[in-house]
């Protein structure tokens, strides 16, 4: 007999969609072992998952393409719950898949009522969305106030790994992408336990202006706090490595101090940053290192490459770097997050919104 009445899976199913085709199904094949054990745990399995950022609902974004494919590998029929949890339909279908939570604008607010009305239809809540983790939403924290929580396994082994990034000797720090005020919260609490940073893509030449006072490039509200972490880490005796070559909007080389914007790093860069992580123990990484999606720049891709080689521990934060990972390559790596913002903040935090609300509730 089953254990639970009606349960809800949360899973992260944002995947790229192109024209009604699901372009890589891999997240939603990972989820799949998660759904068929509690297939025979609970009558009734209603699966949320979160799609782009839609205003309102855009049918571009909607979850029927996933509902088919899931129909497919599962070989039942898998209704699409339009205006669940406002409305439940299908009651009897022992599986469901909820249209996109975020065409409802209570999702990002967390809104408490909302969180209720998911609640009332469930006797257990299964998170099983690593990527969405540091995310104060309603489905990824507010309902947990309401209804039992279980974590997914996938969740725990992601956060099983990260737990494993401050159990080695030498550590590398490598960050990239164009977001640099997001991450220099993050360079604050892991300076003190790494032995190298090195800093690519728009955050490298933010840090170039911040060291140098020259070059192009680079995010000006960020320079005065990457001055501070320059600082913090020559108060740690932490080296920090900036590019000194990159690549022209053409493709062209040049050297520091750059005359016009890097779309990517040079080929010195990349040659000695590779060298330094074949020497250490482990290499932490996240965010592209250039314009990895322009055919001219291949330092990301050639650097994902060269770490496929390398024999110290590899942990890779998600999201735009998984872009230049292909499946094989994946397998040569030590850790391969599913999630690149939830990566980075439980690198900062140590823990998830949901994991102390849930630790809270049940101390």
């Amino acid at each position: 007999m089953p254990t639970y009445n009606a349960i809800a899976i949360r899973v992260d199913f944002n995947v790229p969609i192109s024209g009604g085709t699901i372009m890589d199904t891999t997240r939603i094949d990972a989820a799949l072992p998660e759904i068929k054990y509690w297939l025979t745990k609970a009558s009734q399995i209603t699966l949320i998952s979160h799609f782009g950022r839609p205003q309102g609902m855009e049918e571009k974004y909607s979850l029927r393409p996933i509902a088919r494919y899931l129909s497919s590998v599962l070989k039942t029929d898998i209704p699409l719950l339009v205006n669940w949890p406002m409305t439940d339909t299908h009651p009897s279908s022992p599986i469901r898949l909820a249209e996109n939570i975020r065409f409802f604008q209570e999702e990002e607010q967390n809104d408490q009522h909302f969180c209720q009305q998911i609640a009332k239809y469930i006797d257990l809540y299964v998170f099983e969305a690593f990527a969405v983790a540091h995310r104060h939403h309603a489905s990824t924290l507010g309902v947990m106030q309401y209804v039992p929580v279980v974590w997914g396994s996938q969740f725990r082994g992601e956060v099983n790994k990260l737990r494993e990034i401050y159990q080695s000797g030498r550590r590398v720090l490598v960050l990239g992408g164009a977001k640099t005020a997001s991450k220099i919260g993050l360079l604050k609490g892991l300076i003190p336990q790494v032995d190298t940073i090195m800093l690519g893509g728009l955050m490298g030449q933010t840090f170039l202006r911040a060291r140098d006072g020259q070059g192009e490039g680079f995010e000006p509200a960020s320079c005065d706090s990457a001055r501070a972490m320059l600082d913090l880490a020559k108060h740690h005796g932490v080296e920090v490595l900036l590019p000194v070559d990159g690549l022209t909007k053409s493709g062209e080389a040049m050297v520091v101090p750059f005359q016009e914007p890097a779309f990517d790093i040079g080929e010195k860069t990349l040659t000695h940053w590779l060298s330094i992580c074949a020497q250490t123990d482990q290499v932490i990484w996240n965010g592209p290192l250039g314009m990895f999606e322009d055919s001219k720049f291949q330092a990301t891709a050639t650097f994902a490459k060269g770490l496929a080689r390398i024999k110290g521990d590899v942990m890779i934060g998600g999201g735009e770097t998984l872009s230049v990972i292909d499946k094989a390559m994946r397998l040569r790596y030590h850790y391969v997050s599913t999630g690149g913002g939830a990566f980075l903040y439980f690198l900062e935090h140590g823990e998830f919104p949901c994991q102390l609300l849930v630790k809270r509730n049940y101390a």
